[in-house]
């Protein structure tokens, strides 16, 4: 065994490593990240090979672009945002609703949105469906895009945590791909790829970092990884976890949502770029598609909870051929012989997410807070997950690296 020493160990080189790192650099600390996979930027991952065009395989939208700081930081790195919200809502349906259909549908999740904005911090905390009205007309649509927002479906999802997460309905998108923008964060910073930490021993004065055959002594310990590797202990520590910390990441588990992308010749839809549909409003087997994506031609197909899995287990081929199926279903059979190439994205079998992004089981929004917490001036936590207001997102974890990297600094300068 070898062993070196540094301040802080950064564990994962996702949005929130990246941001703790730099920030430690900045304060004056020696910093290391490690990352187990080949590349930087963890659930942000822009894909330019596939079709020749930036497309997002992991997280696509600056949400709450207006007070995401890493709006004005890709403007800043000369990256192109698109100042312009997606038109979800009811006139994703426009041609299976009529114009009254429309205003009711919007009316429906005006009305969903505004009792979410009622129950926040609310006890008891229960799931998200326990709100809906009986006999509910717009009931599986709503369920159909909780699952696009959470990965997972309403009756498995705190209410209190989807109502605490501040919304300001400012979704813009980046040009060249919002995984290049958190991928350009991590260019200067010191990083070992292919690294995973297999260990974490906190049961001395400092802590001792396994990576492959390598032990370093560190001051802290920064900890980015998804709460399901946590969960699975993916890495050991010693001695382990507190109880609270580990409950925090039972409870906090990753919803499953993947992407399927076709590749289009021409316009057989007649849409402007970016328009998007669904296929239905009675059923919660859909995906959210939207049409000629950034204005290149592909398709870009959203799926959420239990039907993503579903279809993440099931295979591209089938995957790719349910889209299809939903596209002829709004454009009719002409448009199956304008569909090329197709590539699905699979989360759920990636071994270092597992996942998409965090949700609470109902009764456990708090755990958050728990998952944030330091642990004897020594382990320190990161990542979407430790997030009240901007869990799911990379301006979350990216500001939760931020806040990792001040609780340390301030450890460290005492």
């Amino acid at each position: 065994m070898r062993t070196s020493d540094i301040d802080v160990v950064v564990v994962g080189a996702g949005a929130a490593g990246l941001a703790a790192s730099r920030a430690l650099i900045e304060a004056g600390h020696t910093a290391m990240m490690f990352e187990a996979r080949d590349r930087i930027g963890g659930r942000a991952w822009t894909d330019s090979d596939t079709f020749g065009v930036p497309i997002d395989r992991g997280c696509s939208f600056l949400h709450s672009a207006d007070i995401n700081p890493l709006t004005d930081i890709a403007k800043r790195l000369g990256f192109s945002v698109i100042a312009r919200n997606p038109d979800w809502g009811g006139s994703s349906a426009r041609h299976i609703l009529s114009p009254l259909e429309i205003t009711d549908c919007d009316h429906a999740f005006d009305w969903f949105f505004d009792q979410l904005k009622e129950h926040r911090n609310c006890e008891p905390d229960v799931p998200i469906s326990s709100i809906f009205p009986k006999h509910w007309r717009w009931e599986a649509v709503v369920r159909a895009v909780v699952t696009f927002w959470c990965g997972v479906d309403a009756d498995q999802i705190s209410l209190c945590d989807v109502a605490n997460f501040r919304d300001t309905e400012q979704n813009w998108s980046v040009k060249e791909g919002y995984g290049t923008v958190i991928a350009k964060l991590g260019e200067d910073i010191p990083v070992r790829l292919n690294a995973p930490v297999n260990g974490i021993d906190w049961s001395g004065n400092d802590v001792r970092v396994s990576v492959n055959d390598t032990v370093l002594r560190a001051k802290a310990v920064v900890i980015t990884v998804p709460t399901t590797l946590l969960a699975d202990e993916t890495i050991k520590f010693t001695p382990a976890l507190p109880v609270d910390k580990q409950e925090a990441c039972q409870y906090l588990p990753l919803g499953i949502n993947n992407k399927v992308f076709i590749a289009v010749d021409g316009n057989p839809f007649g849409a402007e770029p970016g328009t998007h549909i669904l296929s239905s409003v009675s059923s919660t087997r859909i995906s959210s598609i939207h049409l000629l994506h950034k204005g290149h031609p592909l398709v870009d197909a959203y799926l959420g909870g239990d039907y993503a899995r579903e279809l993440e287990q099931a295979g591209n081929e089938i995957a790719t051929q349910i889209v299809t199926d939903e596209l002829v279903q709004v454009f009719g059979g002409d448009v199956r012989q304008r569909l090329g190439k197709s590539v699905t994205t699979g989360w759920l079998a990636d071994p270092w997410s597992r996942g998409a992004y965090s949700y609470a089981v109902p009764g456990h929004a708090a755990r958050r807070t728990d998952l944030a917490a330091p642990i004897a001036d020594r382990l320190f936590f990161a990542g979407e997950a430790t997030s009240v207001e901007f869990y799911a997102t990379a301006n979350g974890a990216y500001l939760s690296g931020q806040r990792a990297a001040s609780e340390v600094t301030a450890v460290l300068s005492r």
